[in-house]
């Protein structure tokens, strides 16, 4: 999967987990919650999401996952 790919389907979670989410001018440093892009619940939703996007379990990104980082989800999925 290339970067492109993954930004995809990262933005593509986004959408579907949390509708009107601020989305614009999102960069690979862009910490979705610190950020405030997303909060803690709206987190594993767009886990969730993600997932099925993916159509696998992403293992690396469990329970104790933070790097909620563009740039680290984008390599997450680019090794998948």
């Amino acid at each position: 999967m290339t970067y492109d790919q993954a930004y995809a389907l990262i933005i593509e979670a986004l959408h579907k987990a949390v509708p009107g989410a601020p989305l614009g001018g999102l960069q690979p440093e862009t910490h979705l919650l610190k950020d405030g892009v997303i909060d803690s619940l709206d987190s594993m939703a767009f886990v969730y999401e993600l997932e099925k996007l993916c159509g696998r379990d992403i293992e690396e990104i469990g329970e104790d996952f933070s790097d909620f980082r563009v740039v680290r989800l984008t390599e997450i999925l680019q090794r998948l």
